[in-house]
């Protein structure tokens, strides 16, 4: 791989990895593309562990945590989870397959020139990500090479550039 090529995929690795932790809110990445956490052993607050909709906490209720999950049809989208009655429930998530997120982004990446009604929508565009098979190794620490490209609904139209090649 040319250098160039290395440090965009060092540079999207570690924007997927960007990780911030607090009480109550935080910040990070994960799930279901898993990134080690970089403070793994040294964060204390309950969004550390990247709650998954569903599952036990044992917090204060109302306690939220949000942190950028890439979904299985490679929407790219930041995930709230709120600790109520004792589960972690989800507050925005990903989207069923086939499925919009909240914001109306589709799930998997439109096909540019194809009709949308999102029109800039909340975030003003859709992220997507997928992971390929080949991996950037340094030192011998390794990290999959990751593609990302964005889609925005301009005049009731997706303008996309599509995901690239691994």
């Amino acid at each position: 791989m040319n250098e160039p090529a290395l440090v965009i995929a060092l540079v999207l690795a570690g924007v997927t990895s960007a990780v911030a932790c607090s009480s109550k809110t935080s910040d990070s990445a994960a799930a279901p593309i898993v990134t080690p956490r970089p403070d793994s052993g040294t964060c204390t607050s309950a969004c550390c562990e990247l709650p998954v909709p569903g599952t036990t906490c044992a917090v204060d209720a109302g306690t939220t945590c949000t942190y950028a999950v890439t979904c299985a049809e490679g929407l790219v989208l930041s995930r709230t989870t709120s600790c109520e009655s004792g589960v972690w429930q989800s507050v925005n998530d990903c989207p069923a397959p086939g499925g919009e997120d909240a914001r109306g982004c589709p799930g998997s990446q439109p096909a540019s020139g194809t009709p949308c009604a999102l029109d800039g929508g909340a975030g003003g565009n859709c992220g997507y990500s997928k992971t390929c098979d080949a991996k950037v190794c340094d030192g011998g620490d390794c990290v999959p090479v990751r593609t990302s490209a964005q889609a925005n609904c301009i005049n009731g139209t997706w303008q996309t550039t599509p995901l690239g090649p691994c």
